[in-house]
């Protein structure tokens, strides 16, 4: 049973302090009432927030299904009052052996790139991180005139030099 725990919750196109005051400082306030939790740290980005959970020593692991539980229900009913734009928190407690990547595809400066060309690299990038071995899922978090965000998870593998 996981002890671990990343919530994930894109912002497309926020600045990295719009999405630390609009969206981590919401759910990171909403989680402070729970004791069982012994780590809760965060990152803000821009269009994306990173919270890091992990269970106190003394959580029985016959108590952590229903602890990740509450905390779901929490981040739920937190994820309705973030601002329009904001995506829902996304829960992941996968095993400790998983890693996760966020890779933002970003226009440079002075550069204007169509919406639907960003998202077209995106899910051109999608589709090669899929083949990686390993690779569980791969989502694609926003898309705007500023950024796409991917975020894949895979399991002891390594990222081809091709990519």
């Amino acid at each position: 049973v996981p002890r671990f725990a990343m919530v994930y919750t894109a912002y497309p196109g926020a600045t990295a302090e719009h999405v630390e005051a609009q969206v981590t400082d919401k759910l990171e306030d909403s989680l402070r009432k729970f004791q069982e939790l012994k780590v809760l740290a965060s990152t803000s980005r821009m269009g994306m927030s990173v919270l890091s959970l992990e269970l106190a020593d003394w959580v029985a692991p016959k108590e952590i299904p229903p602890i990740w539980s509450k905390i779901k229900d929490e981040l739920e009913q937190v994820g309705r009052e973030l601002p329009s734009g904001a995506g829902k928190p996304d829960f992941v407690d996968e095993e400790s052996e998983t890693y996760t990547m966020i890779v933002g595809l970003v226009q440079p400066s002075g550069e204007l790139q169509s919406p639907a060309l960003l998202r077209r690299l995106g899910e051109e990038l999608q589709h090669q991180l899929r083949s990686v071995s390993g690779t569980e899922y791969v989502r694609i978090y926003g898309v705007d005139r500023k950024s796409t965000r991917l975020n894949s998870i895979t399991s002891r593998s390594r990222m081809p030099s091709s990519a």
